[in-house]
């Protein structure tokens, strides 16, 4: 057997950390046997693999379908929030098209299809106190910091700081506060992770409206951006086009999940 260089093992080994943990325990081992023994050749396909099975949830090794279908909703509210974060970062930097939105109905209409799509995946309702447990352990972590960089953020804004002669603190502030609400997007995805653990996932017809709710909201909310940035001027912004580039990759994972979410029985449960 031939010698493997030892940067193509240090490589190797890197991007099968990629895969999901239940992933690598069943199928790990193999996969960097043979990925070694391939080469350099070996590594586009493994970033493609890592790519790709994140994106499948639903393939990943579990116990129950309930376990499945519980990280492809995972998947769904992480996708749908972050996408969501990320337009309002972009739209709140290009001025036309922030004012544009303001007024837009069918952005109003977007996120409340949003919150009715978060509300429809959430696991069934049950608090007691192994449910909290098992939230504050998984998103303490990162609430902490949101809240230890939000707070000061919130009262300085309040305090009138980001108006003296629109200085360099306000970028700053604003970058801040963007990055309170991405550790706290990342708490709340934890969350819910947290949930489909501890709880029953959503069943699979209430899993579906839910995902619809939130394919619904990417493609309006994208099309609203559109529709402003076209009916503006926006100049050389690229702001715009990277809202509609998020909302739309939002959705098309989102389709993805529904697609698998399919794979399983229509019953409720």
């Amino acid at each position: 057997m031939r010698a493997v260089p030892a940067p193509v093992s240090l490589i190797v080994r890197g991007l099968v950390r990629l895969y999901p943990s239940s992933f690598r325990q069943r199928w790990g081992s193999c996969l960097e046997a043979e990925s070694r023994l391939a080469g350099w050749r070996s590594v586009p396909s493994l970033v493609a693999g890592a790519l790709d099975i994140w994106l499948h949830p639903m393939v990943w090794p579990a116990r129950t379908p309930a376990e499945r279908r519980g990280r492809a909703l995972v998947l769904a509210v992480a996708a749908a929030g972050v996408t969501s974060l990320l337009t309002h970062v972009l739209i709140e930097f290009d001025d036309p098209v922030a004012q544009g939105l303001r007024h837009a109905g069918s952005l109003q209409f977007s996120a409340g299809l949003l919150g009715l799509g978060f509300a429809l995946v959430l696991p069934g309702p049950r608090i007691d106190r192994a449910v909290i447990r098992a939230v504050l352990r998984s998103c303490t972590p990162f609430l902490i910091p949101a809240l230890a960089i939000g707070v000061p953020v919130v009262v300085a804004a309040n305090g009138g700081m980001t108006d003296v002669g629109q200085s360099a603190l306000r970028p700053v502030l604003l970058g801040l506060w963007w990055a309170t609400l991405g550790l706290a997007a990342v708490a709340g995805c934890r969350a819910f992770a947290a949930l489909t653990t501890v709880l029953r996932p959503a069943g699979v017809r209430r899993a579906r409206a839910g995902l619809l709710c939130l394919i619904g909201s990417s493609v309006l909310g994208a099309g609203a951006v559109a529709q402003v940035a076209a009916a503006g001027d926006v100049g050389g912004s690229t702001g715009p086009l990277l809202s509609v580039g998020a909302l739309l990759g939002g959705a098309a994972v989102l389709v993805l999940v529904l697609r698998d979410l399919a794979s399983l029985p229509g019953r409720p449960s």
